[in-house]
């Protein structure tokens, strides 16, 4: 297309510091136009037209282009951040208001089911005279000007539509456009609809959530959370993670930053950011989502598998060092080419997984985050002290009742959304449904908001999810099979040893079906969707009853409860595994004596004319510091040992 531009210069005495530049065209498609033949310096650019966005899918997007190739946003609209569909801007810019005296080349115009008609490009075109660094100051408080406007027009349109999400100012919104692409795969034609503007609640996508609802499934379980598996997030319960016992994650690491390391996380490991400031007024934004979305599976699988709080801090920077991003490229033996600017175009998570599954990930310490195409062959892997492997690696239908069977059956999800130009990685954790068939989906992500670093989506009938991979743990060198733990806290008599097949840490009275939740006597086992199974009646366990004088020397476990009656001595030099749920009594006249031997999690309780004595190095092991009761007329002899209080689920 061949435009004439007429050119107005607006002067003083004889030099020129202005340029306003006619257009007086309406564009519908992508064009790429260069109508500053004439200008070798701007300070700042601004854009005046119209606009007609014809759908809630519409987008604008005006961009200015360098010398240097920098791309600057002047100008973009969709339907979320306008008033109505069709309207007029005079003098408008989002990141060109205050610049350091770049030459411009050329403007890109991108629309879809869209057309901007411009009317005119104004360049000042006068030499600034302030330092970069004040300029970018400028710059950037202007931009977040504007997007506090785009904040309200998102407001706005939220409350109309009914959403059920709030626009807020966010580290993800203030990135400037050139880092926001990375963030969401590298597309310049991106509608994010402001998804990178969400402070709370539950985002949706305009054109999902007009979708027609479908209802909710009687045999699902309406809200389902990784995190809270057997009530984590909840203090009262066994299985609660609480902040002060989060391994190695007390206080902010460098780089590697993590969100409000004084609150509990669940099954989860706390959440990163994968932003690395680089300048008090911009970020740098590495597109590394999927490599920590990647890492948060594992990182989760583990702790779950093991059931255990295990929280292992895993080195992301590995992955975007080591893996391909985008489509995966192979050597001749199989083995990932090591490619470069993985930050700049992105990768696929199923990509890092399957990295993880043939080489193993190592923790942060080794490797810590740079937010940076750093080559692999700065590091030295051998250095590393620990190397956690997965495996079983499979694509997820992204349909909603596949996916919510699959966080039951195997934990959290790799989880791309896209809005068909581009996409973000997370860790998908959950759902929770609604009676009107919309669901929010519960994702950990890498770009946090608020306090736990979560983010809920919400969609109705249809997904917005584009790829699902789930992983399974293999091994790693810390820990192995013997570390997993299988325990009935809720004394049920149903079992829990977190997700994978039945260990053989299971006493051989654990049933093969686990238990749902385990914090939870009246809840059993669940479906396959996380739905108790009703009636639900408890499991029976016979005590062991001791009634006449004997020493045990070999290790045994009892399921029940150990009652040591009729006068009756029983001597431990051995070990009695037990569950916490469960108690050994001394009744009146009876007596144990732990002479260098243990008992392991089970309570006593001492009755009026028992005796307890503990010798020898003896040892008890409760799991909470009451869960010894000496009742009056009770006798403690505590001559040499020690009474442990030890948490199953806490790392070793």
């Amino acid at each position: 297309m061949r435009i004439k531009l007429l050119f107005i210069a607006v002067c003083m005495a004889t030099v020129c510091f202005a340029k306003t530049i006619n257009v007086n065209q309406t564009y519908n498609h992508y064009v790429e136009l260069t109508p500053f033949s004439s200008v070798s310096n701007a300070s700042s650019v601004t854009i005046t037209g119209s606009v007609t966005l014809n759908s809630d899918t519409s987008l604008v997007r005006i961009l200015l282009i360098d010398n240097v190739g920098e791309e600057y946003m002047l100008f973009e609209s969709y339907s979320m951040i306008v008033d109505t569909n069709v309207y007029s801007f005079s003098n408008y810019t989002d990141e060109t208001k205050y610049l350091h005296n770049i030459k411009p080349q050329s403007l890109k115009i991108y629309t879809k089911d869209a057309s901007v008609h411009i009317q005119s490009i104004y360049v000042n075109t006068n030499t600034r005279s302030t330092t970069l660094e004040q300029t970018e100051t400028l710059r950037y408080n202007y931009y977040k000007s504007m997007n506090q406007q785009k904040i309200a027009k998102l407001n706005s349109q939220i409350s109309k539509r009914r959403m059920r999400w709030t626009a807020g100012e966010t580290d993800w919104g203030n990135l400037y456009f050139k880092d926001k692409k990375i963030e969401l795969g590298g597309a310049i034609d991106y509608n994010s609809y402001g998804f990178e503007y969400q402070s709370a609640g539950s985002f949706a996508f305009p054109q999902d959530w007009t979708t027609p609802l479908l209802k909710t499934d009687p045999y699902v379980v309406s809200e389902y959370d990784v995190r809270n598996l057997h009530n984590a997030l909840d203090p009262q319960s066994p299985y609660y993670n609480p902040p002060d016992k989060i391994n190695g994650h007390n206080a902010l690491d460098t780089l590697s930053q993590f969100y409000n390391p004084n609150s509990t996380h669940g099954w989860l490991t706390p959440t990163k950011d994968q932003l690395y400031e680089e300048h008090p007024n911009t970020s740098y934004a590495c597109g590394s989502c999927w490599a920590f979305a990647a890492v948060a599976v594992v990182e989760g699988v583990t702790n779950l598998y093991f059931n255990k709080h295990i929280d292992f801090n895993l080195s992301e920077q590995q992955i975007i060092s080591f893996t391909t991003p985008k489509d995966s490229t192979f050597d001749e033996n199989g083995n990932f080419k090591g490619l470069k600017n993985t930050c700049k175009i992105g990768g696929y998570p199923e990509n890092a997984l399957q990295y993880i599954a043939n080489h193993g990930i190592v923790e942060e310490s080794c490797i810590p985050y740079m937010a940076a195409d750093i080559d692999s062959s700065t590091y030295n892997l051998s250095a590393c002290s620990e190397f956690v492997f997965v495996q079983d690696i499979h694509s997820v239908s992204t349909q909603r009742n596949v996916l919510k069977k699959a966080l039951v059956q195997y934990g959290p999800l790799t989880g791309s959304i896209s809005n068909g130009q581009s996409g973000h990685a997370m860790a998908l954790v959950g759902w929770q449904d609604y009676n009107d068939g919309t669901i929010d989906w519960i994702f950990k992500d890498s770009n946090p908001w608020g306090k736990s670093g979560l983010r809920k989506v919400s969609s109705s009938g249809s997904t917005f999810l584009y790829r699902s991979y789930r992983a399974s743990f293999s091994s790693c060198l810390t820990y192995t099979d013997i570390d997993r733990v299988c325990v009935d806290m809720d004394g049920d008599g149903y079992y829990n040893w977190g997700i994978g097949t039945k260990p053989a840490t299971c006493p051989d009275c654990a049933p093969d079906t686990p238990d749902g939740n385990d914090a939870d006597p009246s809840i059993g086992p669940v479906n396959e969707y996380g739905q108790p199974i009703l009636p639900f009646t408890p499991l029976t366990i016979p005590d062991t009853e001791v009634t006449t004088s004997q020493t045990w020397s070999n290790n045994r476990t009892i399921c029940g409860d150990l009652i040591i009656k009729n006068n009756a001595t029983l001597t431990l030099t051995g070990t009695i595994s037990m569950q916490a749920s469960h108690r050994i009594y001394v009744k009146s006249g009876s007596k144990l004596i732990i002479n260098g031997g243990k008992t392991s999690l089970a309570g006593i309780t001492i009755e009026s004319g028992g005796t307890l004595t503990l010798n020898g190095d003896g040892t008890i092991e409760i799991f909470n510091p009451s869960d010894v009761i000496i009742n009056v007329g009770g006798v403690f002899n505590h001559n040499f040992g020690e009474i442990n209080v030890v948490n199953p689920f806490m790392p070793n």
